[in-house]
C-alpha cells in the first residue's frame, strides 16, 4: 500500500494531432471563402470573373489556410499591394 508521500507518476502521452484545434486549415470550403473575403476585405462577389474562378478552384484543391493566404495575395495583389499591409479590420 501506498503512504501519503509517495509519489506516483501519472502517464503522459503526447499530442500526436499538430492542429488539435483546426487552426492550419478551415473546417470546410464556406470557411474558406469567408476568410478570403476577410482577407480581401470585400465580398467575393464584387471580384473579377477570372479572379472568382481561380479563388474556386483553389478552395476546392486545398483548405490549408497558409496556401490559400500565400495565393490570393500573390495573385491579387498586383491588382491590390497593400493587402499584407492592412490592419485585421476593414
Amino acid at each position: 500500500m501506498a503512504h501519503a508521500a509517495d509519489v506516483l507518476p501519472f502517464a503522459s502521452q503526447p499530442f500526436v494531432d499538430p492542429d488539435p484545434y483546426g487552426q492550419f486549415t478551415y473546417r470546410n470550403r464556406l470557411d474558406a471563402l469567408r476568410g478570403i473575403a476577410d482577407l480581401l476585405c470585400k465580398p467575393l462577389a464584387r471580384l473579377a470573373e477570372d479572379d472568382l474562378a481561380y479563388v474556386n478552384a483553389l478552395v476546392d484543391r486545398t483548405l490549408d489556410k497558409d496556401i490559400i493566404k500565400q495565393e490570393v495575395t500573390a495573385r491579387l495583389s498586383r491588382r491590390r499591394p497593400a493587402i499584407e499591409e492592412e490592419s485585421e479590420e476593414c
